[in-house]
């Protein structure tokens, strides 16, 4: 068993993958810490930027939009509605759908977030110069390719 777990540990792939999960994981809590300052968390805060930019929006699709399932949006939007941010409001033509809108002090948030948000992003990767990154982006791109046609 123990040369297969070093075999796994020696393979290029592997270490590859283990990188990435753990700066995943270090960027996921540095950006968590960020926007807890501010009271909401990063799913909570990608709601608040879709309902900005997509508008009122049906529950089901924001949870799609967000690749959370039904039970989780469901707690997350009663989170961002006793905050104030959010507001349900049953289709005039469909009284099983349930549209969220953002409220005023939840785009004013947003507002104030967003730029906040790509400041503590734009520090993360200032160490990178910029051929860097886009050589990255590509390197990325053929990541989610593979993935997707596996």
């Amino acid at each position: 068993m123990k040369a297969e777990n070093n075999d796994i540990d020696s393979n290029i792939d592997f270490k590859i993958w283990k990188e990435f999960s753990s700066v995943y994981k270090v960027l996921y809590k540095n950006l968590e810490a960020f926007l807890n300052e501010y009271g909401i968390g990063i799913i909570e805060f990608r709601i608040l930027k879709t309902l900005s930019t997509e508008g009122v929006c049906p529950m089901v699709k924001l949870a799609e939009l967000n690749l959370i399932t039904q039970p989780w949006i469901t707690g997350i939007i009663d989170k961002l509605e006793k905050k104030g941010l959010v507001e349900r409001k049953r289709s005039s033509s469909d009284r099983r759908i349930i549209n969220i809108e953002l409220k005023s002090k939840g785009a004013v948030l947003y507002d104030e977030l967003k730029e906040k948000y790509e400041e503590n992003i734009s520090k993360i990767f200032a160490p990178i110069d910029l051929e860097t990154k886009e050589q990255f982006l590509e390197v990325l791109n053929i990541i989610e390719n593979a993935i997707k046609s596996t």
